[in-house]
């Protein structure tokens, strides 16, 4: 972690203390956000917006900032919200599990191996019978070529069910087909994404994945039945 008092700003105190004091405050709060969204600092100075601060009071009157902790070292830091794999390839989900391993993706990862475990999952049935549907994945990351029921259809029920009609949902897919990309969008897909073969390039999306739909992406909050 780097920081910088950048210079013409005013600070009351030796610079380098105020450094080592800052460095402690983002330390804890990368150490304590897990569980949340953001993290949250009050400070008699100014950050600047590039730094994906969002100012909510004035400049020098205890401003406060909410931001999102991200590191491209050392990777991000992300919601407690689950993230709902549904993939059937045993291959293609360790390929993925691996790059959030990479990118340091801390979510729990929930894997559904079919269009009917997906479904079940998010609706409380089956072998998830008297799950809390109050903890919707944060996003689901969604195949196409899927046993049972295909993916087109499991986003079809989501989008068609007030409980799951909003959440994110990405393809995620290796089908080139023209047909599915217009499908996929025409059903509600949030995103279609195309699953590099590099992994390299694979673990590059899946943290940019990661970022926005866990980091900076504000979800809505909708009370279940």
């Amino acid at each position: 972690m780097v920081i910088t008092i950048a210079p013409g700003m005013e600070a009351m105190g030796d610079p380098n203390l105020l450094s080592i004091a800052l460095g402690n405050l983002l330390r804890n709060a990368w150490t304590f956000t897990a569980k949340h969204q953001t993290a949250g600092m009050e400070l008699a100075s100014c950050i600047r917006r590039a730094g994906q601060c969002i100012l909510y009071e004035t400049i020098g009157d205890r401003a406060r900032y909410n931001f999102p902790l991200y590191s491209r070292v050392k990777g991000i830091m992300t919601t407690g919200r689950p993230i709902l794999l549904v993939e059937d390839n045993p291959d293609d989900e360790a390929l993925t599990l691996r790059a959030f391993n990479k990118n340091r993706i801390s979510n729990p990862v929930v894997v559904a191996r079919d269009g009917v475990e997906a479904l079940d999952y998010l609706f409380g049935m089956g072998s998830h019978t008297g799950r809390d549907l109050t903890l919707m994945p944060a996003v689901i990351l969604l195949d196409l070529k899927l046993p049972r029921i295909d993916g087109l259809e499991v986003l079809r029920r989501v989008r068609a069910d007030e409980r799951t009609g909003l959440l994110p949902v990405v393809i995620l897919t290796t089908s080139k087909e023209q047909q599915d990309i217009f499908e996929g969008y025409s059903l509600g897909a949030n995103s279609y994404i195309r699953k590099p073969v590099d992994f390299e390039k694979f673990i590059y999306a899946v943290g940019q994945l990661g970022l926005y739909w866990l980091v900076l992406n504000e979800p809505v909050e909708r009370a279940v039945a």
